[in-house]
């Protein structure tokens, strides 16, 4: 089932182009420069693109990745509608952005982000963002809520969400490579998940998860 907003956007021509400008999530730039796919082998899209030549893609069917053109690529959300809502509330343009900033930080650096834009290209900027909002009827949660949400999706990129070069193989990037998960967790994590729960149905097994080996004697 296509995402409600993403259905909007297609079929509400001046919802997309609120979309496309200012916001920078352009559905006449849905194609990368080059072919990817993920490394899960879940479905990919795309869907939407930046004037930087980045792209949007939809993964699975509902969360949205961001691949830029220099080899970056990051899971932003879980569905097109809180990409939207990030991208029109946290925008591109504002700098400093993260979850470590309280309620009051994130709208001063917003605020500071918006006078900017409005002085250099965008001077109807907030009759834009407050259409779009209506248009697409996304709900005004907190700021700190929205850049929480971001961050927790880009802890996620790794490992379902990975983007490969298809022709070499090669892995994008993470935006911020501190974020990269450790090759131990990647491989070992799902068997440390089963073995978790394991012990969790079955308590007496706790302390003996695995039965001893019997030898028989002639």
């Amino acid at each position: 089932m296509t995402d409600r907003v993403l259905r909007l956007l297609r079929t509400r021509p001046e919802l997309a182009a609120l979309a496309a400008f200012p916001f920078d999530f352009d559905l006449d730039r849905a194609h990368h420069v080059e072919d990817v796919h993920l490394a899960s082998g879940a479905s990919l899209e795309p869907i939407a693109g930046d004037d930087t030549g980045g792209t949007y893609f939809l993964c699975g069917g509902t969360a949205v990745l961001h691949a830029s053109s220099e080899g970056d690529a990051v899971l932003i959300a879980d569905s097109v509608s809180e990409a939207l809502e990030m991208l029109i509330r946290l925008p591109w343009y504002c700098e400093n952005i993260s979850g470590d900033l309280d309620e009051e930080q994130l709208r001063a650096a917003v605020e500071a982000g918006d006078a900017e834009a409005r002085e250099e290209f965008a001077p109807e900027l907030d009759a834009h963002r407050a259409a779009l909002l209506a248009g697409l009827g996304l709900p005004d949660r907190p700021l700190t809520e929205l850049a929480a949400l971001m961050e927790a999706a880009v802890d996620r990129t790794e490992p379902d969400h990975l983007l490969l070069n298809s022709t070499e193989l090669c892995a994008y990037r993470l935006t911020d490579e501190s974020r990269r998960r450790p090759l131990r967790d990647v491989v070992l994590g799902p068997g440390r998940a089963v073995l978790d729960a394991y012990g969790r149905a079955s308590p007496e097994r706790t302390t003996r998860p695995w039965p001893t080996r019997c030898c028989a004697r002639g």
